[in-house]
């Protein structure tokens, strides 16, 4: 893996919306044609607090809820700009619940 990120919403599930996922900085020198794959999913446990689906707090929900995705391609982009200088970013904000 290249990187990670988490974007949890907060709107009312079924509707479209559009998401940005920050990844923070990576350097990686990737050979011309490498193929990516972005994975999209309603959880990433343990690594990030458990998702409920329900809007409860991810650590202390008791009721939880199955959820439903759908990315579509058309509109979709992956921005990979090239940045020439280094940059401090946060750890991961979930990494201390």
């Amino acid at each position: 893996p290249l990187a990670f990120g988490i974007v949890r919403r907060t709107d009312p599930p079924g509707r479209a919306a559009d998401i940005t996922v920050p990844l923070g900085t990576l350097g990686r020198r990737l050979p011309a044609g490498t193929r990516l794959r972005a994975e999209v999913a309603g959880h990433h446990f343990p690594a990030h607090a458990r998702n409920p689906h329900t809007g409860e707090d991810p650590v202390t929900a008791t009721r939880l809820a199955p959820s439903h995705r759908t990315v579509h391609a058309r509109g979709s982009a992956l921005h990979l700009p090239v940045v020439a200088r280094r940059r401090y970013v946060e750890p991961v904000p979930e990494i201390c619940r």
